[in-house]
């Protein structure tokens, strides 16, 4: 077993702790469907629930979470207010970037042009050969944000950092305490070499596979596994 140590600087807030994202599937997955009748034939077709790689982007890593109630509001001249349920020695979980850094990146449709940073107070440590993919908690369109991605070498680097992200534009209101703001998943580096093979297809590779009655998961994918553990 491998281990991701989340590290807390001086000013973490650890009454909110990052958590296995297998503990906070949304709730529009969780009331999706399993099956669904098809248009023409009325005939059933597997629903969302039984897509595997959706439910895998769903559950794999960790995700970190806001530590307070964080207000948002529109000023008149169409900047953001920002506001929060903070205490006199919490300091500030949003930040805001001058117009000048990130200018040319490109905003995310239907998103304000400032860029804001979550003020992450948690840094990382991975095993020698592994990083870390840091960005948007996979799949939640739901949120009213968009957090851009980064890549850490968290075997080598263990700080923490700023990781900036975009609101949407006509959203007003309450991002509650313990809200999913940033995916956090390990990967393995090593050199890679694309190869075209002209004589194989994704059909010959896929023979007999009955995608309707569960083939994928039955024949190729493989659980797994991210545990939320104490330092011994």
């Amino acid at each position: 077993m491998r281990f991701t140590h989340f590290i807390p600087d001086v000013d973490a807030d650890t009454s909110v702790l990052p958590v296995t994202a297998k503990s906070e599937i949304p709730q529009w997955y969780k009331d999706g469907e399993v099956e669904y009748l098809d248009d023409v034939t009325g005939s059933p077709n597997p629903g969302i629930k039984k897509c595997i790689p959706i439910l895998d982007s769903l559950t794999t890593g960790y995700l970190l979470k806001t530590s307070v109630n964080i207000y948002i509001k529109k000023r008149h001249n169409g900047t953001t207010a920002i506001d929060y349920d903070l205490d006199m020695n919490t300091s500030s979980p949003v930040g805001v970037r001058a117009d000048a850094m990130g200018a040319t990146i490109p905003r995310p449709a239907g998103h304000k042009r400032e860029q804001l940073t979550w003020t992450s107070h948690w840094s990382w440590k991975t095993p020698r050969g592994y990083s870390l993919l840091i960005t948007h908690p996979l799949n939640r369109w739901d949120l009213p944000f968009t957090t851009m991605a980064g890549i850490v070498d968290s075997d080598k680097y263990h700080g923490s950092g700023n990781i900036p992200f975009f609101l949407k534009e006509e959203f007003e209101g309450l991002i509650p305490k313990g809200t999913p703001y940033a995916q956090v998943i390990p990967i393995k580096r090593a050199e890679w070499t694309t190869v075209f093979d002209p004589a194989l297809t994704g059909a010959a590779l896929n023979t007999g596979i009955d995608g309707s009655k569960g083939g994928y998961k039955k024949s190729f994918w493989k659980k797994k596994t991210y545990l939320i553990g104490e330092k011994k």
